[in-house]
């Protein structure tokens, strides 16, 4: 009676788990880029700038909001041929959802506003761990859907693209339903699996499963899914200490995938030996893998707990040939070895893998392991074969008796990757942290990158010296980006390296020749903790905070951010990234410590305040002075409109200050506008302002600023060059002041170029002198439109900006233009050689001065270049196809009407063919920037 009921209560209870487990999980993310969603929700991406603002010299993104009449995009422009970029991870929070597989799609809009102008293109990619990527997609105006599909539970995608916009972005995932239960529809988990056919999933309902069935389970070469319905906490494989959990030798691929199970007390009897030299005959026999053995087979191993398990050789797992794939598992106090004498080497206290696989192990931790007797490899071993090991902490592992690699291990293997993984606290007799002895082949290459190891101690059997925490010998190797500091011991030993220069761009303590390598305290942000110690890197800009999962700031900041390689891709670094990678085990991630290089400090008079931090507009300074007393060098200050008493002094600190929309007005109480005074050098830019009703607008004694797209006009005295200066002017407009535009003493010079002065209202050195550079500046009347507003915007007779309806506004619309009965001539004669692609159409194709100038407010004119009508700055076929398409036509505005008669006829085509194949400078050469 009583086995009746508990077989009824069984199949109750297993209903009720079948009807709950049913529900299909759902997540939807959609974003219409009307608010900075984007931005905030993102784990990194390019620097974000104001659509107004001229643009940096770097990838960056903005909101469109004045170039069409189309709702607000997300628009990507790139920089000498390095495209912008944003990068997601869906969902937002990964814990949503557990350790499901998930598929779906996501949809979004794109536009190519910039073709004509710039090489367009729009690419995303995917990546279900953030470290193998899909091939990039290539994009298409319009209506995209790509559908997505992920074993992790989470999916990372990135949109990279240059002159492109994309809206409406949604996604849609949904969870994969169960086609089998356990123990629903069969008793044991082989049982599911003997009945299962090529696609199926097996859910396992909670609980602790162990005996004939649950364990030595067998795939059978089957290509299904094998999950916990409610993670590896709750459904327990429990092995006895008398079998392993899986046994995968059938040839199973990455189709194969078991996912979210704890696996306890595994274990294979018996002494094993590693040669692979030797024929290995396929058997279960052999001591290998203690819950898990992949004998020639590839399954995806995925968000699984494996403890108190050993073998010989794999205390947890053991990889003989295959290539597959341990991603966010947990392998602790498991013991390779089943004996302790000497002659009986054992091998991978966690994971060991040899003859020839190709296994990936990805954000998996590694602790507390050891090996018995004469041993290698306490954390992982690797023999004769080729792993990639990303975002994998390894501590804790040793030895009960002698150790050679405590961490990592690897003999004769090759073309081996270990990146951005964290090795601290193992304990070895030699290479406490990774030991490398012997490569298969020439050409193979060791490459650690982007990896911390600290804290590790050898305990040398006699010579201290002849110990170190990384020891590799007879192998080619690279290390770069890493840092490696341990205790008192060597930190580096290298015996017959096959290649020069090993070690680059690295933290080492004690020092280390190579390149650009360094010594210095790195800064971790917590080490005093022997139990879990925090090794980000302390950041005054912002640390990541796996304890709280929150952004904190230090008060001091670690030399190894922004140290690595420089042309290292940085964007999965948040920003502010310093366009350079961090070094450690945290460059190139989502948590690298935030950098206080490039970083924008935004101004607002109106808005703002001093006692705020100033990184977004919301949160501005009040002042300039103290956006500068803040800022640091390579620092951006952008100043939004108003107009603003106060004089700008940029300490000699190597920053640039801009508008950040219309131009703000300097007009100082103290009558000096701009007072450089401490040698700022070409590196201190001054941009798109406007100085007026100054005693002095500039002041430049020993210093040589670049002052770029200005607008110095009614004042006493334009600038004052003094005390052996050299600035560089350029694109800058001097008009009515009164004692002079520009002054400079017989001791200094200046480059002066594309700008405007009137002659005989300046005073320079003798041109003998070599210091003067004066090339193709204009002088006459600079044609301001309406002067009584005191604006000082440009003449034109094509448009002419004359303000929003609220300028105060951060989003403020519709831009307001005007028509007069004359153009300026500064308008269009700035320098040729940059791309004024933020100058709204038509804009002559060339830069204008002053302080409009490259910013969508600058005062409009015809395309310079008759015939080209598309607008990418040369005459080609494209022109002609455009003429050919409205040939005969009759409209007024068509850029294919050349001569501006109304009508596409013949006289088009004359003056397309005699400017054929005519160019602007900054056409069809990737290498000049976008407004640099």
């Amino acid at each position: 009676m009583f086995y009746l009921n508990r077989k009824i209560l069984l199949f109750i209870l297993c209903s009720l788990a079948l009807w709950q487990n049913q529900f299909v999980w759902a997540y939807e993310y959609y974003d219409n880029f009307n608010s900075d969603k984007a931005i905030n929700d993102s784990v990194a991406h390019c620097v974000q700038w104001p659509e107004t603002a001229y643009p940096p010299a770097q990838p960056y993104l903005f909101y469109n909001t004045y170039l069409t009449d189309s709702p607000r995009t997300l628009v990507f422009m790139g920089h000498k041929n390095i495209p912008a970029d944003i990068l997601y991870r869906f969902p937002l929070k990964p814990d949503d959802t557990d350790h499901k597989t998930i598929k779906g799609s996501i949809t979004f809009d794109v536009e190519f506003p910039f073709e004509n102008y710039v090489n367009t293109s729009l690419k995303c990619r995917l990546s279900s761990t953030g470290h193998i990527w899909s091939v990039p997609i290539d994009l298409e105006t319009g209506y995209n859907r790509v559908p997505v599909f992920s074993l992790t539970g989470q999916l990372f995608v990135q949109f990279i693209g240059q002159g492109a916009s994309i809206d409406n972005l949604s996604v849609n995932f949904i969870s994969d339903t169960a086609d089998i239960i356990v123990p629903y529809h069969f008793d044991t988990i082989q049982e599911a699996i003997d009945n299962a056919v090529t696609g199926q999933i097996i859910e396992v309902l909670p609980g602790v499963y162990t005996g004939e069935g649950n364990c030595d389970i067998d795939f059978l070469g089957k290509a299904i899914s094998l999950r916990s319905a409610n993670g590896p906490e709750e459904t327990i494989i429990n092995c006895q200490n008398s079998h392993r959990a899986f046994y995968f030798h059938n040839g199973e691929n990455n189709n194969s995938i078991i996912q979210g199970f704890t696996i306890i007390n595994g274990y294979v009897s018996g002494i094993e030996t590693a040669d692979a030299d030797i024929p290995w005959v396929k058997s279960s026999s052999h001591s290998v893998g203690g819950s898990i053995y992949c004998e020639f087979s590839s399954p995806i191993i995925s968000k699984c707990k494996i403890i108190n398990s050993q073998a010989h050789i794999g205390g947890a797992i053991g990889v003989v040939g295959g290539g597959p794939v341990i991603y966010d598992c947990e392998i602790q106090n498991c013991v390779a070895g089943n004996s302790d004498l000497a002659q009986y080497k054992a091998m991978g206290g966690a994971i060991a893998m040899f003859h020839n696989n190709k296994t990936q192990i990805i954000k998996c931790i590694i602790k507390n392991n050891k090996c018995n007797g004469n041993s290698m490899g306490a954390g992982i071993y690797c023999y004769k074969s080729s792993p990639a090991i990303f975002e994998t902490i390894i501590s804790g592992n040793f030895a009960s008796g002698n150790l050679t690699g405590a961490g990592l291990c690897f003999e004769d293997s090759g073309n081996v990757l270990i990146k951005q993984c964290l090795v601290y606290q193992n304990i070895a007799q030699g290479g406490s942290g990774i030991y490398v002895n012997g490569k298969r082949s020439d050409t193979d290459v060791f490459e650690i990158t982007n990896c911390t190891i600290a804290d590790n101690d050898c305990k040398p059997i006699s010579d201290p010296n002849a110990c170190a925490v990384v020891e590799i010998s007879d192998a080619s190797v690279k290390i770069s980006n890493s840092i490696i500091w341990n205790k008192d011991n060597n930190q580096i030993k290298f015996d017959n390296i096959a290649n020069i220069a090993p070690v680059q761009y690295c933290n080492v303590k004690g020092g280390f020749a190579g390149l650009y390598n360094i010594d210095v305290d790195p800064l971790f942000a917590n080490i005093g903790s022997a139990v879990n110690p925090d090794y980000h890197l302390q950041s005054t800009a912002g640390r990541y905070n796996p304890r709280s999962q929150q952004w904190v700031s230090d008060s001091s900041h670690s030399p190894c951010i922004d140290a690595g390689i420089p042309y290292k891709l940085t964007a999965a670094e948040p920003w502010p990234s310093g366009r350079r990678i961090n070094i450690g085990a945290y460059g190139q991630s989502f948590q690298a410590s935030k950098s206080i290089r490039y970083r924008l400090l935004h101004v607002d008079g109106f808005l703002g305040g001093d006692s705020n931090e100033g990184y977004i507009r919301q949160s501005a300074f009040k002042t300039i002075v103290q956006a500068v007393n803040v800022a640091v060098d390579t620092n951006v200050i952008l100043v939004w409109p108003g107009v603003y008493p106060e004089t700008i002094d940029p300490l000699g600190k190597k920053i640039l200050i801009q508008s950040a929309s219309v131009p703000a007005v300097i007009q100082p109480l103290n009558g000096y506008g701009l007072v450089c005074h401490n040698a700022e050098t070409r590196e201190t830019v001054i941009r798109n302002m406007i100085f007026r009703d100054c005693f002095w607008a500039v002041s430049c004694v020993h210093t040589s600023p670049t002052l770029s797209n200005l607008t110095i006009v009614n004042n006493r005295t334009g600038m004052v060059v003094q005390g052996d200066s050299q600035p560089l002017i350029a694109n800058t407009i001097f008009s009515g002041n009164d004692s002079g535009d520009f002054f400079c003493d017989q001791a200094s010079g200046c480059e002066m170029i594309y700008s405007r002065y009137d002659k005989d209202n300046i005073q320079l050195p003798s041109m003998d002198s070599g210091r003067v550079i004066l090339h193709d500046n204009i002088s006459g009347p600079a044609f301001f439109g309406a002067e009584d507003d005191n604006s000082f915007y440009l003449a034109s007779k094509f448009g002419r900006f004359t303000g929003f309806n609220d300028p105060n506004s951060v989003s403020s619309y519709p831009v307001q233009w005007v028509s007069d009965n004359i153009t300026s001539p500064c308008v269009d004669a700035g320098q040729p050689d940059i791309n004024p692609i933020r100058e709204t159409m038509p804009n002559g194709g060339r830069l204008n001065m002053g302080a409009c100038g490259g910013t969508i407010f600058a005062s409009r004119s015809l395309w310079l270049l008759k015939g080209d009508n598309d607008y990418d700055g040369i005459v080609d076929l494209h022109d002609f196809a455009n003429i050919s398409n409205c040939w005969l036509e009759s409209q007024s505005l068509n850029s294919a009407d050349v001569n501006l008669d109304g009508d596409i006829d013949f006289g088009d085509i004359i003056i397309f063919a005699e400017n054929w194949l005519g160019t602007l400078p900054w056409a069809l050469n990737p290498n000049i920037n976008v407004l640099d």
